[in-house]
């Protein structure tokens, strides 16, 4: 998305292409009520961009762009958008078309489960509060084996998933892929309810992670969310609110702001997206991969693209 839409992200003052007056750290630039900070859970405070605001706002950067100096950077970077003269949004053709912001679906699979997502820290974060009520990693390892998963998720996790894949360090996540997470998020649930919750300890830890599983059971729906989407907008902003409270040092990034758009890219498409799908093909090239060794794979990749590139090149005849 920054390099189709030439937008800054985190790195800009304003880190979202979707709204105008949401800052990163809004606490380091300014106190003006209008401003809201990203890690802020009320969306009604969001004045989001039409697509002529975002057409303005590129248009300011266009006409600044005659003139370079300290004005035009402060002014990409108060705006969130870099001038590229060959960029989609900078096209007078194609821009319109394009119709930004209205075509921006967020992908809840990066923001969430995977890619130091949201639920990534979740889990580090309660895996190690488990601690404080006497449970190791190895207790999390033991009784995940027990753990039976239905077959359409694969085999499970690995048996010493826990205790090789939480960071034990204050403010860190865990190293997992997004559909490892799925699982994992299941399974700390389950001890949840059976092991922690009758002890009496850890309350209000185990109640932050049943909106963390509910949102994710949410989204698995496919199309069938399109009838829970005010569920899950409370469930976002019960679990964001639950979590910073519990866990301040893993409240990081603008992920947190990008799922609060969630529920209204679904409402507006009408159809729940993500990067599972697409991201399953990559098991093409990883097939290819594991059989290479060294540089042999660069060879053999470079040719057989090479191959393509020529054929796509070769003149074709037509029947009419």
């Amino acid at each position: 998305l920054k390099e189709l839409l030439s937008v800054k992200g985190a790195s800009g003052t304003k880190p979202c292409a979707c709204c105008k007056n949401v800052l990163y750290r809004k606490g380091e630039y300014v106190i003006d009520p209008y401003f809201v900070d990203a890690l802020d859970p009320d969306t009604s405070k969001w004045d989001c961009h039409t697509c002529q605001t975002f057409a303005d706002s590129v248009d300011m950067i266009k006409v600044a762009s005659a003139v370079r100096g300290g004005v035009f950077d402060t002014l990409q970077q108060s705006l969130g958008i870099v001038y590229d003269a060959d960029g989609l949004v900078f096209d007078n053709v194609l821009a319109p078309q394009l119709r930004v912001p209205e075509c921006i679906f967020w992908d809840w699979q990066h923001s969430l489960v995977g890619s130091g997502g949201i639920a990534q820290y979740h889990v580090n974060a309660f895996a190690l509060r488990l601690g404080t009520a006497g449970l190791t990693l190895a207790d999390l390892d033991e009784f995940q084996s027990s753990v039976k998963h239905p077959s359409q998720l694969g085999s499970g996790l690995p048996k010493t998933f826990f205790r090789d894949r939480v960071v034990r360090k204050l403010g860190c996540h865990i190293k997992a892929f997004a559909s490892e997470m799925i699982l994992a998020i299941a399974v700390l649930g389950l001890m949840a309810d059976s092991v922690v919750r009758p002890t009496g300890t850890l309350l209000p830890e185990c109640d932050s992670l049943d909106h963390l599983r509910l949102i994710v059971d949410l989204l698995k729906k496919g199309y069938g969310i399109r009838d829970h989407l005010d569920v899950l907008k409370r469930e976002l902003y019960d679990h964001h609110v639950t979590f910073c409270t519990l866990y301040p040092a893993y409240v990081k990034g603008r992920k947190w702001h990008i799922m609060a758009h969630i529920p209204d890219c679904i409402s507006k498409f009408g159809v729940s997206l993500s990067a599972f799908a697409p991201e399953r093909r990559h098991k093409i090239s990883k097939k290819r991969a594991s059989h290479c060794f060294y540089r042999m794979g660069c060879s053999l990749i470079r040719g057989e693209l090479c191959a393509i590139i020529s054929e796509a090149r070769a003149p074709r005849t037509y029947a009419h």
